[in-house]
Formats: C-alpha cells, sequence, structure tokens
C-alpha cells in the first residue's frame, strides 16, 4: 500500500525547479553624436560567462542575460560620443575577416555577481568584471586589459528583477567609468 510514497516524493522533488528572476537594468538612451566626429566601431557586447545567474535573492536565483551586456555597450557608446567619437556597428575583428576602416571597441562581460544579506540587514553586494579591447583598422590587437566594478547598497525589500538591476547597474557603471579613466584606453582609440 505504501509503495507508491516514495515514486510520489521522487516526482514531486524533481518537479521543483529553483525559481528564476530576470534583472532588468535602466534604460539607456543613446546620445546623438556631433557631426564630423571620428568613427570608431563597437562590436556587440560579448558575454564569456558560463552561467547567467549571477545570485540568489531567498529561494530565487537572479539571472542577468543579455540584457546587461546591452546595458554595458550603451554606456560604452555614450562615454565614446562624450569623447567626441561617433560610434557605429562594427563585426568584432577577432571573429571576421571582414577588415573595417576605423578602430573596434570589443568589450566582453567577465563575470557578474549580486548578494543581498536579506531584510534584516539589507546589505546588497555586486560585482561586474569586463574585458576592454581595441582593434586597429587592420584588425590588429592594440589594447586589452580588464576592469572591475564594486557597489554596495541598502535594499530592504527586493520586490522585482528590476530592483535588482537597479542595485547591480552601478558595479557596471564603474566597471565603464574605470575604463574611461585609463589614459591608454583613449590613447588607443585615438
Amino acid at each position: 500500500m505504501w509503495l507508491w510514497l516514495p515514486a510520489a516524493v521522487m516526482l514531486l522533488v524533481a518537479g521543483c525547479a529553483t525559481p528564476q528572476w530576470n534583472t532588468g537594468f535602466p534604460e539607456v538612451h543613446l546620445q546623438k553624436p556631433k557631426s564630423g566626429a571620428l568613427v570608431i566601431g563597437v562590436a556587440q557586447a560579448e558575454d564569456s560567462r558560463a552561467s547567467q545567474v549571477i545570485g540568489m535573492r531567498g529561494r530565487a536565483e537572479l539571472l542577468a542575460g543579455p540584457e546587461l551586456g546591452n546595458y554595458i555597450e550603451r554606456k560604452f557608446r555614450n562615454g565614446l560620443t562624450d569623447w567626441g567619437f561617433d560610434p557605429v556597428e562594427a563585426l568584432d575583428p577577432a571573429k571576421t575577416s571582414v577588415k573595417q576602416p576605423y578602430k573596434v571597441l570589443v568589450v566582453t562581460l567577465r563575470s557578474a555577481r549580486f548578494s543581498w544579506s536579506g531584510m534584516l540587514s539589507g546589505a546588497a553586494e555586486s560585482t561586474i568584471g569586463i574585458a576592454v579591447k581595441v582593434y586597429s583598422p587592420a584588425s590588429k590587437l592594440i589594447y586589452s586589459r580588464d576592469f572591475t566594478g564594486n557597489s554596495s547598497a541598502r535594499a530592504h525589500m527586493i520586490k522585482t528583477g528590476v530592483a535588482a538591476g537597479d542595485l547591480v547597474a552601478p558595479a557596471a557603471d564603474e566597471a565603464v567609468s574605470s575604463a574611461f579613466a585609463d589614459p591608454q584606453f583613449e590613447k588607443a582609440l585615438r
């Protein structure tokens, strides 16, 4: 009579997947470049992480998929526009034989982590790691460096994935700002 109980428990446990939340990020509107600005190619941001899981919120996994790479890429595009460039879409020179008539920026998302200690202390910590490369018009690598951004905040409630994204975005912003603070980065672009 009780022979069905182990099978029912196994079926129940196997059917219980870990809940997941997609992490949303703030909208980044692209700035318009000035007329006559120096053209620079920007490849679509790559993601070399083994998993899109960046952390947990309670028992749910927080995921940061392509929207995190898009957020970082848009931040780079606006930074380039601020520096007087006209960022245009380009192919990654390491992945194509098509020559491009301008330098190309390639950004790779290497790591993303988020932790939240819960409602009692409310401490939220984020870390973003990126790799930044610049290629010459001849597809020669002329700049390569990794950057990390960290952020911490207090958040007693995280009701949505967008709220988590608002806590992760400052770490991404810091990683991007670190690249723009490197004089060798600007030298490679010009």
